[in-house]
């Protein structure tokens, strides 16, 4: 089951809050971890779920701060996805401003050459990931 303490809320964030279609099998094992994006940058989650999804959740508010970060992270979580032969990787950015966050995320996203088809980006409302553990 691997260490995540609230399968079925971690279950729907995934189906619901993310769209994805994965099979029931896969959420029989789910890793979490806390990851460094670089030394002294914010901590992010980091979802493994049975080995074919990763997600990868940071926390951010500021479009400026988001430009410095968020190639850093779709390279890192990219190079994951490759090594662990993980299907597809989903990108969270947990914000309290999703409206101000989104246009400028989405279009740097759109711009960023390691992001590929099976990578996909989503801006959350923060206080919806706080159940994550």
């Amino acid at each position: 089951m691997g260490n995540v303490k609230n399968f079925t809320r971690v279950r729907h964030f995934v189906r619901q809050d993310l769209g994805c279609g994965c099979p029931e099998e896969i959420f029989a094992d789910m890793d979490l971890t806390l990851t460094e994006l670089r030394q002294d940058g914010p901590v992010f989650k980091k979802l493994i779920i049975g080995r074919r999804l990763l997600i990868g959740i940071l926390p951010c508010d500021d479009p400026a701060t988001l430009q410095h970060l968020l190639p850093q992270l779709v390279q890192e979580l990219r190079q994951e996805r490759d090594s662990m032969g993980c299907n597809r990787v989903r990108i969270v950015i947990a914000t309290t401003k999703p409206a101000f966050v989104q246009l400028s995320a989405d279009l740097l996203f759109q711009g960023l050459s390691d992001a590929d088809e099976r990578m996909h980006l989503h801006i959350l409302q923060a206080d919806h990931l706080l159940y994550i553990e």
